[in-house]
């Protein structure tokens, strides 16, 4: 009987000890209504079969020569970011991971490495902390899975922890997913936020775990710079991977991370029943992970959590049954990485049985919907056209802000932006995420609407209501980098209240003739050097100066050298391009 008592104890002890661990940190995934998981299934592109990219052949063939066997594969390996096979749901009200939503393929590798871990690789950053802020889902959407695979993609080394130019900000995600709350956040309005916007960098928009600082996550950024960062780093397409729990779906899930990338999931991490790895003896490739800790189901306990699968290894053994008998299905299991910093865990990471998918009772599913999600970078972005504006409101959650084009006759947009877009958002605050109205400059992408020729070119407005108005500052369009291209004059500046207004600018798809923007008078004195250079904007080639006062030469944009008598002079300059001159 001691010995018995003993043994439960022990077992009782390891299942609880990881629930106390957790119980500290703060989560921030809210469980998904069954409206979230239709607009899921509605947007969310289904990864039905997995091609092997390069990194995938690589990486099986060094397991087979290890083996003695010879290379797998000698085909052409697909580009990083076109492996995925995608369709969508048939219908609008298919739940994913429900039995309507099957994946029609598995991997096209026949068969994958026997482990994978991506979090080795150069692209993955080291392991942060969320904080006391409720951003889990935001944190590992964008730092974790959105650092990486921009890295990925670009071949970025993101190890240095000091450097964080090279590492996206969870900050700028949360706030504008958050409802204006610090309760929790949606992987799927993470996700589809760094399509639409994209993200800058953590040094340009830091990112600070605490509550006691509202602004630390009810703050927006106000600056163009942040923003026009961010649409130089909007990602291609996300999507998901349904039913994890099926051998379809988790061969999918392993080719993805085979091809490098990181998979996201939400679950009730509290539920979650803790053990080790037991040694398999009929393998030494499990040993070094003999004695981690790994989950072997989830229980009924709300308490919702967004985690990053950064790789996994079929060789460990979660006996499920504790009966000390590899049993068929006990074999294998994902790496997780957690946003609760490196003293969690082992060292920030944990294991979670692929048997536990299957086995756990939670209404939701082990992950949530029996699902992960994906997203692919893009090697490198430039958009088309930026539209730069600002504008104020001490209640943003009364705003909607739209992109538009049209005729050059039309007052009113036909299209809208499919992406560049937000309404209602952020709760009842200035983007400073005080009470007070304060100016920000936002910069959203045009180049889904962009076509040839002279066009209109909108930005809508909304408020909601009239408890406060809205100030429409001003509206430009530019280049990637900043240059004013065109300057809108059409309902800018205006107010809106209750209402809803256009403002426009027309353009032909390329820089409309300079305009002079440095200073119109300028003083010197006789016999001392003078210098004055002419700026203009929309990228001169060319520039011209008449009527100079004696002693005053041209050379390029630069007047100069030494007036001869005293006066006021009256005098003609240019800047040209393509368009004519200003």
């Amino acid at each position: 009987m001691k010995l018995c008592f003993v043994l439960i104890l022990l077992v009782f002890f390891s299942a609880s000890m990881f629930s106390q661990q957790a119980e500290s940190h703060s989560l921030g995934l809210s469980e998904p209504t069954l409206s979230e998981m239709a607009e899921s299934a509605r947007t969310m592109a289904r990864a039905q079969k997995v091609l092997p990219n390069k990194l995938a052949i690589e990486r099986l063939n060094a397991e087979r020569l290890l083996k003695g066997q010879s290379p797998a594969y000698k085909i052409p390996p697909a580009l990083h970011g076109e492996e995925i096979v995608t369709a969508f749901s048939s219908t609008a009200t298919t739940a994913i991971g429900s039995a309507s939503d099957t994946n029609l393929g598995s991997a096209a590798l026949a068969s994958l490495p026997g482990r994978v871990d991506n979090s080795a690789l150069a692209a993955f950053p080291p392991i942060r902390s969320q904080g006391d802020i409720g951003s889990c889902a935001s944190f590992s959407s964008t730092y974790y899975v959105g650092t990486h695979m921009l890295a990925l993609t670009r071949g970025t080394n993101t190890k240095n922890s000091a450097d964080n130019s090279n590492k996206l900000s969870p900050k700028f995600t949360y706030a504008l997913v958050n409802r204006g709350e610090d309760e929790g956040s949606s992987i799927v309005g993470n996700l589809q936020t760094l399509v639409n916007f994209g993200a800058p960098a953590w040094s340009s928009f830091a990112y600070v775990g605490m509550a006691s600082n509202s602004a630390n996550y009810l703050e927006w950024p106000r600056s163009a710079l942040v923003w026009r960062e961010a649409a130089l780093n909007r990602f291609k397409e996300t999507g998901v991977v349904a039913n994890i729990h099926t051998s379809a779906g988790l061969e999918n899930a392993k080719a993805l991370l085979a091809n490098g990338y990181l998979l996201l999931f939400g679950t009730d991490i509290y539920g979650w029943d803790m053990t080790t790895f037991s040694n398999d003896p009929s393998t030494t490739a499990d040993n070094d992970l003999v004695g981690k800790q790994v989950c072997r189901a989830v229980g009924n306990n709300p308490s919702g959590h967004a985690m990053t699968v950064v790789g996994y290894d079929d060789n460990v053994w979660t006996d499920i049954n504790r009966n000390g008998v590899v049993d068929a299905g006990e074999k294998g299991a994902f790496k997780i990485a957690n946003s609760w910093g490196n003293s969690w865990g082992d060292s920030g990471f944990v294991w979670f049985a692929y048997a536990a998918l299957k086995n756990s009772p939670a209404y939701y599913g082990a992950f949530y919907s029996n699902a992960v999600y994906w997203i692919t970078a893009r090697t490198n972005y430039t958009p088309s056209l930026l539209a730069e504006f600002t504008l104020s409101h001490a209640q943003r959650n009364q705003l909607t802000l739209r992109l538009g084009r049209a005729a050059t006759s039309s007052a009113s947009p036909q299209e809208y932006s499919s992406s560049s877009s937000f309404s209602t958002l952020g709760g009842a605050w200035a983007f400073d995420g005080s009470t007070n109205a304060v100016d920000g400059t936002f910069v959203f992408d045009f180049t889904d609407l962009v076509r040839s020729g002279a066009n209109r070119y909108f930005l809508s407005t909304t408020d909601s209501a009239t408890s406060g108005a809205a100030q429409v500052k001003s509206f430009r369009l530019t280049s990637p980098s900043g240059v004013m291209l065109a300057e809108a004059t059409m309902n800018v500046p205006a107010t809106v209240n209750g209402a809803t207004i256009h403002s426009y600018v027309d353009f032909g798809g390329s820089a409309p003739a300079p305009t002079i923007t440095s200073s119109l008078s300028a003083t010197g004195r006789v016999g001392q050097v003078f210098n004055y250079t002419i700026s203009a904007s929309n990228s001169p080639t060319s520039y011209s100066a008449s009527g100079l006062p004696a002693g005053l030469t041209m050379q390029s944009a630069s007047i100069s050298g030494a007036p001869t008598q005293a006066g006021t002079f009256s005098a003609q300059i240019g800047a040209s391009n393509s368009a004519g001159t200003g």
